[in-house]
Order: structure tokens, then sequence, then C-alpha cells
């Protein structure tokens, strides 16, 4: 199913037109789930290479890193329940169940990607 993404989130619009900065450590992680989603939208997962743009299980942000040589520890994307009880004290290295919950479409694309070591 295609997600129906027409715009990123209207706080972060100015931003991304070049009129002021906003990092990514400001953003709610409502915020960064919009904007990956709107990053995801357009295909070119390129733009995500080290982007702090995936909330982890403690509403943390972590890193997409294609390269093998990743200078960040490797974040997760559980299939199932089970898969995210295998690491229970690691929530900082699994993306966040509200993914999966309030936007299927980009927790699908996350496993697709992660299932098959996909590089841009």
């Amino acid at each position: 199913e295609e997600a129906q993404v027409t715009s990123p989130p209207a706080r972060l619009q100015p931003s991304l037109a070049g009129s002021h900065k906003v990092e990514v450590s400001e953003l709610t992680p409502e915020e960064a789930m919009s904007l990956l989603e709107f990053v995801l939208s357009d295909g070119d997962r390129v733009d995500l290479e080290g982007v702090p743009l995936l909330v982890t299980e403690d509403l943390t942000f972590g890193t997409v890193a294609f390269s093998s040589l990743k200078s960040e520890p490797s974040i997760f994307v559980p299939e199932d329940e089970e898969e995210y009880l295998l690491l229970p004290q690691a929530p900082r290295r699994l993306v966040s169940r509200r993914i999966q919950q309030t936007r299927p479409w980009v927790w699908q694309h996350l496993r697709h990607m992660a299932s098959s070591h996909e590089a841009p």
C-alpha cells in the first residue's frame, strides 16, 4: 500500500525551504516520524544516510547507515513483539513500536530495508 505523503510537518517546512535551521535534537518523536515518512516518500534513501530520524524504543533517535563502515551502533527493526522481547535491555537499539502503530507504511519500509540490507 502506497503512502499518501504530501508535505513534511508544518513546523519544519520553513527549514526545508532554507529560511532557518531546525536541529534534529529539537524534534519531538512525532515530528521525527513525520519527517522520516516524508523523506522515505520520494524513494531516494540516500537522503537518510547518517540522519538521526529513527525513533527508538526509548524515544531517542538512531541513524540509518547503509555503509559497512558504520560509526553508529545498529538499530534493529523487530518483525514482531517476540523480537522486541529478545532485547529488553537495549531499547536504544530497537526501532520504536510507535512507528509500527502510528505509521505502518514507514515501519514496513524500514522492515524491507533491514531485511534486504538495501543500500541507496
